[in-house]
């Protein structure tokens, strides 16, 4: 895609959003089941796009022993580092 050819043009890391979207939805077609109408994702898309980004990060090495995933581990519990 162009997006990604920019990406790697700029020496930038591309995430995988819509391929993770695809990836979750049946016959490949987002819909309800991770949006709360057509534009906005609901909890389970919002945190499909989180851990599409999450994962993206660890693997140029963001997160590893650093103070970021210090901050997922504590707080409400509700993340930890992956």
């Amino acid at each position: 895609s162009v997006v990604q050819r920019v990406a790697k043009a700029e020496g930038a890391t591309y995430v995988p959003v819509a391929e993770a979207f695809a990836a979750a939805s049946p016959a490949g077609a987002p819909g309800t089941e991770l949006f709360l109408e057509h534009v906005h994702p609901d909890a389970d898309g919002s945190m499909l796009i989180a851990r599409t980004f999450w994962e993206s990060l660890r693997r140029v090495g963001v997160g590893r022993e650093s103070a970021l995933c210090g901050d997922f581990a504590g707080g409400a519990g509700t993340y930890s580092c992956l």
